[in-house]
């Protein structure tokens, strides 16, 4: 079955534009990314290709260079000198030629989803073994649409300063890389990629999760012949979605934050600090509150966090020592029964090993101040060695 999406006046606009207008406006067509295949009718795909040959040799697009090249070509008949010298008649010379070479785009993308949708129904009609073949082709033809709609939409977050997701909405995946660091001049990412692509081997959406070096074109290679195995489709450009976002991302790391002038910034607030109870403790710096064992500095610390919390601000308590029972006993003893919230973390590990998951609960937890009980308990070996 052939549909009839067809768009008489803007493949009169393109090509009569191109002939007019010569290479500068075949450069907008191909960068609007028009193709022979896009264009419903032979006569008009013939008309193309000679044009495309003619900007290929250097050679000047018109009328006399265009009835030479197609006469080469053997397909006199099939476009005569009369619907050549009709295609440039009213064209304005400022008319926005890339609308109407993506338009076509889109038509031509739309004939093609048609016509495989129709295959379809008539391969599980037959039963003759072509229905796996049929629904490959129909979500190619899909992906194809889809990434010509979305053209220009991807979507790049730097989340947090070593987190970066790039989201490709036309295959309907995001790209996340996570944990960054350098090793031996290379950057080095935990990538997770979700899919949604039907037949895609995922656990709870996520395609693959591992580590991978961002600056390693190999890597990006053996990478995407994982994803294309588990995604289960042939149509997707895994190589190219890879490469987008390890270009991104190296982009991003090496401009960094822009150099500003100090004079420009604003003053610190007067409330910069927090006050409780004679206390003056930095908004956005470290403090150490510094006793000698059984000084009560744990319940200090909890009683500061309570008022914290009392006040609007959202608090947290990672703690090496005391079990969150024991916390909450001490939270009701400070405050009654109507208790602010503290969100607390028990940690086992030295703060090294710890952190990941920590900067994870400040995140989802959108914490404003945060205590870690204790620092000795947190080192990873004795506190007073100077490799600690």
């Amino acid at each position: 079955m052939q549909t009839r999406l067809i768009d008489t006046e803007a493949v009169s606009v393109v090509l009569g534009a191109v002939l007019v207008r010569g290479a500068d406006a075949l450069g907008d067509v191909i960068a609007a990314g028009l193709e022979p295949r896009h264009l419903p009718d032979e006569r008009d795909r013939i008309t193309y290709r000679a044009m495309l040959s003619l900007a290929t040799t250097g050679t000047s697009i018109d009328l006399v260079t265009m009835q030479k090249e197609i006469m080469e070509a053997g397909q006199a008949d099939a476009v005569p000198i009369t619907y050549l010298s009709q295609l440039g008649a009213g064209i304005p010379v400022d008319i926005d030629v890339t609308h109407h070479a993506r338009e076509l785009v889109r038509i031509a993308g739309e004939r093609e989803l048609l016509n495989k949708a129709h295959n379809l129904h008539e391969a599980a009609k037959s039963g003759n073994g072509t229905f796996p073949d049929a629904i490959n082709d129909l979500e190619g033809a899909l992906i194809a649409y889809r990434s010509h709609s979305s053209a220009g939409q991807h979507l790049f977050e730097a989340i947090t300063e070593d987190r970066y997701r790039l989201s490709l909405p036309e295959i309907g995946s995001v790209l996340e890389v996570d944990r960054l660091r350098r090793e031996h001049n290379e950057l080095l990412a935990e990538l997770c990629v979700r899919c949604r692509l039907p037949g895609a081997k995922s656990f709870g959406g996520t395609l693959s999760i591992a580590d991978f070096n961002l600056s390693s074109g190999r890597a990006r290679t053996e990478r995407a012949k994982l994803l294309a195995s588990r995604a289960g489709s042939k149509s997707v450009d895994w190589t190219a979605a890879l490469e987008e976002l390890c270009q991104r991302v190296l982009t991003a790391e090496r401009q960094g934050q822009p150099a500003v002038d100090l004079r420009t910034l604003e003053r610190p607030a007067p409330d910069d600090s927090i006050r409780i109870d004679g206390l003056s403790l930095p908004r956005r710096h470290p403090a150490v509150l510094f006793g000698d064992g059984g000084t009560a500095k744990s319940y200090l610390a909890l009683h500061i966090l309570g008022n914290m919390a009392q006040r609007g601000m959202r608090v947290g308590l990672f703690d090496w020592e005391l079990a969150g029972e024991d916390h909450r006993d001490r939270l009701e003893r400070l405050f009654g029964p109507d208790m602010p919230e503290v969100v607390y973390a028990r940690c086992e590990r030295p703060l090294t090993f710890e952190a990941d998951r920590l900067v994870r609960i400040v995140r989802e937890q959108r914490l404003e101040y945060a205590v870690f009980d204790s620092a000795a308990f947190a080192c990873d070996g004795p506190p007073e060695s100077a490799e600690v």
